[in-house]
């Protein structure tokens, strides 16, 4: 569950500058520290050419000099793996995890070893101590926690730990919730937490609905954000100037070529104030949907300097990478115009994409036009 990081271990050392150790060792070959840090080098970046390799007899002449030289028992733990010799590679990072708790590699090897006991709660304790003292570690521990939140025990004892407040902690949460390929079971832990009272900060719950949504999980990230932010299905999200991250669910502004679409103040409300140039096209902003089957109407108004072509812009309504199923071009006239039109939703259509775009249009001069929030709602029975 906890396992599979040892092939993160040799990644680890590569932060070491081998330019400046190889200088020091070269001037200094007796030094045992020196010489540990060097044989660690050459054991974690292994290349071809005329490289000494003789590196674990480096190490092991440093540690008669120095029982205190945790690199050069990190080295040979290390030579000691690449060369299966599980016996010599336990001895060595064992007595480096009695030297000093802050090595990072040596605590990998105590994961390992936890985790093949059963030892859920000690795989974790070793993972909190190496993810406090190397900075590093994250890229290759935070996965595979990350993977192994999909085991209820393990869940319950990432709980038991979060009440210590790790200053890791939310930094995993955050990229757990981005990139972990389990997001359903990175939503069970993120709300097991929250009910235990750990605080789920900024942006996690975005980035979490965003997870699910992106991997295909469509309806379990539109629960878990309308769990957090309180929206109802069949309705629009507004226009806002809210510098949160925004899911699929809030409006994403495209920029295409000469297009550009802004969200502005307006009075106590917002706007998506759109500059465009004629000959441009493309898709101006949009917001994924969840509408049950059935008949609504889309409604709202826009407004546009006067002789602009209002007909250069419409709204679609799309099921999810399909073809759009309803359509609204926007009216010509003068002044402030209102638009409503009624479409239905087919039953093969749990999810959809509501999309403002852009047509070319005639004359010469970048015309600015302003949206008002649209709204939808439901027609006859059932309705909002």
């Amino acid at each position: 569950m906890l396992s599979g990081v040892a092939s993160g271990v040799y990644s680890l050392g590569s932060a070491m500058a081998r330019r400046s150790i190889d200088l020091a060792y070269a001037v200094d070959p007796s030094n045992p520290v020196i010489a540990g840090r060097f044989a660690l080098s050459e054991v974690s970046n292994p290349i071809q050419g005329d490289r000494p390799t003789n590196f674990r007899e480096v190490a092991a002449r440093a540690l008669e000099q120095d029982p205190t030289a945790v690199d050069a028992a990190v080295a040979i733990g290390l030579a000691s793996q690449l060369n299966n010799q599980p016996a010599q590679t336990d001895e060595a990072f064992a007595y480096a995890l009695r030297m000093s708790r802050r090595e990072t590699r040596a605590h990998i090897w105590a994961i390992e070893q936890a985790a093949m006991r059963g030892d859920i709660r000690g795989a974790l304790e070793h993972y909190d101590l190496a993810l406090r003292t190397e900075e590093n570690a994250t890229d290759v521990l935070f996965p595979t926690l990350a993977s192994a939140a999909s085991e209820p025990l393990v869940r319950k004892e990432l709980i038991r730990l979060f009440r210590s407040n790790p200053p890791w902690g939310q930094n995993f949460i955050n990229v757990a919730a981005m990139s972990a390929s389990n997001p359903k079971d990175i939503a069970l832990l993120v709300e097991e937490l929250r009910r235990a009272g750990t605080k789920i900060a900024y942006p996690a719950d975005q980035l979490l609905a965003t997870n699910l949504y992106n991997r295909g999980f469509r309806q379990d990230a539109w629960d878990y954000y309308t769990s957090r932010i309180n929206r109802k299905p069949g309705t629009i999200r507004p226009f806002s100037q809210t510098r949160a991250y925004s899911t699929s669910f809030d409006w994403k502004l495209d920029e295409p070529t000469g297009i550009l679409p802004t969200i502005i103040r307006s009075g106590d409300d917002y706007v998506l104030d759109v500059s465009k140039v004629p000959s441009s096209s493309g898709a101006v902003a949009s917001q994924a949907l969840r509408l049950a089957p059935g008949r609504y109407h889309l409604a709202g108004s826009f407004e546009a300097p006067q002789g602009s072509d209002r007909s250069a812009y419409r709204w679609e309504i799309a099921c999810t990478d399909g073809q759009p199923f309803a359509m609204a071009d926007l009216a010509e006239g003068q002044g402030t115009q209102a638009y409503r039109t009624a479409f239905t939703v087919p039953a093969d259509c749990p999810q959809q994409t509501l999309t403002l775009t852009a047509r070319q249009s005639s004359g010469f001069q970048a015309q600015n036009t302003s949206f008002a929030s649209p709204t939808i709602t439901r027609v006859g029975a059932g309705s909002n």
